[in-house]
């Protein structure tokens, strides 16, 4: 049985990359008071994963990342349907990264992004990042919506005990 956060963020991160092979999924939360970004999960192939720790100079899971959304970022990141999101890698790290963005995108194959956010009701603002290849489109999106809100529902389960 899962039982923590931690284990439903990855359980749902590996299950969406189950959906989508050669994806790079991300779980993270926004700080809108700190403009912080930060990772809790990310599922991808291993030379994806690598080529992403070694650009960023470390691995980014825990590490607040400084990232300054607007009103725009905000909505998109909290959507309750997964929305196209701008850009490509760019959407995972720092607008003040775009070099370190675009060489990580160029060097994975990166095409289109998407966005769903998670219920938080800390203020926080959580949400599920994918990051397809260029080659690819995306897949079973209604399968991926109802994965990521099955996993508010445990989260929230979870927060009650």
């Amino acid at each position: 049985e899962i039982q923590t956060r931690g284990e439903i963020l990855a359980f749902t991160a590996r299950n969406i990359r189950a959906i989508l092979p050669g994806s790079l999924v991300g779980i993270c939360s926004y700080s809108p008071a700190l403009r912080t970004l930060s990772f809790h999960c990310l599922e991808g192939t291993p030379e994806d994963l690598r080529v992403l720790n070694r650009e960023l100079g470390h691995d980014p899971i825990g590490i607040a990342l400084a990232f300054s959304a607007g009103p725009d970022m905000q909505t998109l990141l909290s959507a309750r349907q997964i929305a196209a999101a701008p850009g490509t890698i760019g959407l995972f790290i720092s607008p003040e990264s775009r070099d370190i963005c675009t060489r990580i995108g160029d060097r994975c194959n990166f095409g289109r992004s998407y966005v769903m956010g998670l219920p938080s009701p800390d203020g926080t603002i959580d949400s599920v990042l994918l990051q397809l290849k260029a080659d690819t489109d995306l897949q079973k999106p209604e399968m991926i919506e109802a994965l990521i809100n099955q996993a508010g529902l445990a989260l929230a389960r979870v927060q009650q005990r």
